[in-house]
């Protein structure tokens, strides 16, 4: 533990922010460079400027679905199974947190979400609120990835977005359901395959429109994943 206090002092987290005016609907390349030898860096390779209008569109479709986020909690308020057991969870479990070295993964950094409370970040809840913030970050793995593409190679982006989307089901599919075989009969999970998955998507909810919200301040190029996650999530 006192080791992973060192090496984490000598972490720096940069902040970014475009000298792009308008978004242009095109990527965008980031280079960083540093004039102190020794230095390892690790930044995106750039981003892509949603349009006002693509946003726009996506926004549109999730709006007009508002009814189904009453039926989407009224689901997950009647399927929560009583006594379900509360517990510690990550609070910020996504793919950036997840190291993969010599056949094993390491999860790292269980401070929890930094723009919540301590008292928040302490509070005993459903492990569920984990799976959702995982099942979403690889959704963020395939579409940001995907964006990268489409403005330097168009043609073969549009040949890559039903894969995207099918990877994004498949990976999300398979680690929920490895997660429910693995948790079996635990007190902290719902035992019933409806209640389970009218739980997890009220979870999903709440972590696309909390994505949304950040991404609407810090990141409006990327509010189209969140968007689509939400139309997809509102849509079944």
């Amino acid at each position: 533990m006192k080791q992973i206090v060192v090496d984490s002092s000598f972490y720096y987290l940069l902040g970014y922010a475009s000298s792009v005016g308008k978004p242009d609907g095109k990527f965008h390349e980031i280079d960083v460079k540093v004039k102190r030898p020794g230095l390892q860096l690790r930044h995106r390779r750039g981003y892509w400027a949603l349009k006002p209008e693509e946003a726009a569109r996506l926004a549109t479709q999730v709006l007009a679905t508002e009814s189904s986020v009453h039926v989407l909690l009224a689901q997950a308020v009647s399927a929560f199974p009583a006594g379900l057991l509360r517990t510690r969870v990550h609070g910020d479990y996504q793919l950036g947190q997840v190291l993969w070295n010599e056949g094993d993964a390491f999860v790292i950094d269980f401070e929890g979400d930094p723009a919540r409370t301590i008292a928040e970040r302490r509070a005993k809840q459903s492990p569920l609120r984990d799976i959702a913030t995982l099942a979403r970050s690889l959704s963020y793995a395939a579409y940001v990835q995907l964006s990268a593409v489409r403005e330097r190679e168009p043609d073969k982006a549009r040949r890559l977005e039903p894969w995207a989307a099918f990877w994004d089901r498949s990976a999300t599919e398979i680690f929920v359901q490895s997660y429910r075989a693995q948790a079996g009969s635990a007190a902290s999970v719902p035992h019933t395959r409806e209640a389970f998955d009218a739980v997890l998507r009220a979870y999903l909810l709440d972590e696309s429109v909390t994505e949304l919200a950040f991404e609407l301040e810090s990141r409006p190029n990327l509010a189209f994943v969140p968007l689509q996650g939400l139309a997809a999530l509102l849509a079944t």
